[in-house]
């Protein structure tokens, strides 16, 4: 009885921000001076209420009526002190504009159902429709959490495979494009640099360090634009693979279906032979960021940052080759 006294007396995160929520709320109600705003913070405060009275740790143990009823009274109480209160206000301001007209239209309203039979069948209505919401939503969110582990759990089918191999076919050239824009303009860079650096052979040398400095910050800069690159691609070449894969390995099992597989072999081909030039050309372009190494501390960091950069291109292109070699493989077997 002890430990449950003391787990009970303990506020968990979620009943700490709910209880700091409705007193913000209560307060924010309190002290705003608008009609509006008065309204809207009584109604969070409600849902605060009815959400905390659902959810609570304190309330896990009653049953699904206790809490419903607990949090209808509960609701029905704070509307009734709210609007009680937001009616003196309306009844109190006397100045015709626009805001007072809505106003004395908010009180004109309030003044009908003033009633005491009125009140609660319009409080009995509010509430259950309060609670019939809260129930929707639930429902809703228990179904697309469904949704969600379904689809990570469910195997896929041979279009899923399908359509992923072909999405990311056709996504491969513009996710390298732009790495190969970053490397033309390094290396127009690294051109241009290398000619200010001989024309400033005679200078101090304090001087040719501030030319290199600017170098190196430069080609910071097209590292990083490379590395937030190489994610898209290094993503791509992961869902290729499995896409090709599963999708042949669908194929492989269905007799009828085997001929498509000879009518991809040349395409996947193009694309090994692709994958192949561009390792080649991405080895000979860090072999050369290599051979320029020494001038200076900053240009050293800089460049061991860019090919580090370029590495992640060069073995996300080896990724891709290697599964455009494994499909190959797999067509070959089936022939």
């Amino acid at each position: 009885m002890a430990g449950e006294e003391s787990t009970r007396s303990n506020l968990s995160i979620g009943d700490s921000i709910g209880l700091v929520s409705l007193l913000i709320a209560l307060i924010a109600f309190i002290v705003s001076p608008s009609v509006a705003t008065r309204m809207a913070f009584l109604l969070a405060a409600t849902i605060v209420i009815v959400v905390a009275v659902q959810f609570s740790h304190w309330t896990r143990s009653w049953s699904k009526p206790r809490r419903h009823l607990t949090s209808f009274i509960g609701s029905v109480a704070l509307l009734t002190i709210g609007t009680s209160q937001i009616n003196e206000q309306l009844k109190a301001e006397h100045q015709r504009s626009l805001e007072v007209y809505i106003s004395d239209s908010i009180r004109m309203t309030f003044a009908q159902i003033n009633r005491p039979w009125v009140q609660r069948i319009f409080w009995l209505v509010l509430g259950a429709l309060l609670l019939l919401g809260i129930e929707i939503l639930l429902i809703a969110v228990k179904t697309y959490k469904n949704r969600a582990i379904a689809s990570v759990t469910v195997q896929k089918g041979f279009l899923d495979y399908r359509l992923q191999a072909e999405t990311a076919m056709n996504d491969l050239g513009p996710a390298v494009a732009p790495i190969t824009a970053i490397t033309f303009k390094v290396g127009e860079m690294i051109k241009a640099r290398t000619r200010q650096n001989e024309a400033a052979a005679q200078s101090p040398t304090a001087v040719q360090l501030r030319v290199v400095k600017i170098a190196a910050r430069k080609l910071d800069r097209f590292s990083r634009q490379i590395q937030a690159r190489c994610s898209r691609l290094e993503k791509i070449g992961a869902s290729l693979e499995e896409g090709m894969l599963g999708w042949f390995m669908w194929i492989k099992l269905q007799e009828s279906l085997k001929i498509q597989l000879i009518s991809i072999a040349p395409t996947l081909q193009s694309l090994c032979d692709s994958m192949d030039g561009a390792i080649r050309g991405t080895n000979t372009y860090i072999a050369n960021l290599e051979a320029i190494k020494g001038i200076s501390k900053d240009m050293n960091i800089a460049l061991d940052g860019h090919i580090e950069a370029m590495s992640r291109v060069r073995n996300a292109s080896v990724s891709i080759r290697l599964s455009c070699v494994k499909a190959l493989q797999l067509i070959a077997a089936v022939n």
